[in-house]
Parts: C-alpha cells; sequence; structure tokens
C-alpha cells in the first residue's frame, strides 16, 4: 500500500517574522506540527474470471446497464468491474 505523507508547516518554520505568525508568549505550542498520513492507494479486487484488476463502480451504474432479467437482489453491495476488455464478465460483486 502506498501512503502519502503530509507535513504541515509551521509559521515559525518560515524564518520571517511577519504579522501573521501565530506565535506568542501567551500560547507556548502553537509551533507543533502534526503529521497526516493518508493512503492513496486502494487494493485492487481481481475478477473472479479472467483475475484482471478492476474497478468500483456504483450501483447506480449497475441499475443502468443491466438488463432487469440480469439484476440480483443484492443490488445495493459493492460493484466493480472487469478492466479487461475480453472478458465474459463486465460487472460482478465481491462474495
Amino acid at each position: 500500500m502506498n501512503n502519502k505523507i503530509l507535513n504541515q508547516t509551521s509559521c515559525c518554520d518560515r524564518n520571517s517574522k511577519s504579522d501573521d505568525c501565530c506565535c506568542d508568549s501567551s500560547n507556548n505550542n502553537c509551533c507543533v506540527t502534526d503529521t497526516i498520513t493518508i493512503d492513496t492507494c486502494k487494493e485492487k479486487t481481481a475478477c473472479p474470471i479472467c483475475g484482471y484488476s478492476s474497478e468500483q463502480v456504483g450501483s447506480i451504474t449497475v441499475k443502468h446497464l443491466v438488463k432487469k432479467e440480469k439484476m440480483e437482489d443484492n443490488i445495493d453491495e459493492n460493484h466493480l468491474l472487469c478492466m479487461n476488455e475480453e472478458c465474459e464478465v463486465a460487472y460482478f460483486t465481491e462474495t
């Protein structure tokens, strides 16, 4: 999994004495910065037929593109689209 780390720069790290600095004598911890880690890569689910990676699609997409007689009772589950153009399966759900 890939992560992106964001470091918030403190106003005190600017090496300038500007008026917009938040630090003053009454706020001793104003220059403490936090690090935020964001997951930037979701694990892909493989198509159960061909093994290619898939992309998650909304149930509204499936409702509009799949014939009613092919719809399942679990229409509100997470649906995935196989990214292999030659695969016999287009949409599937995780089991």
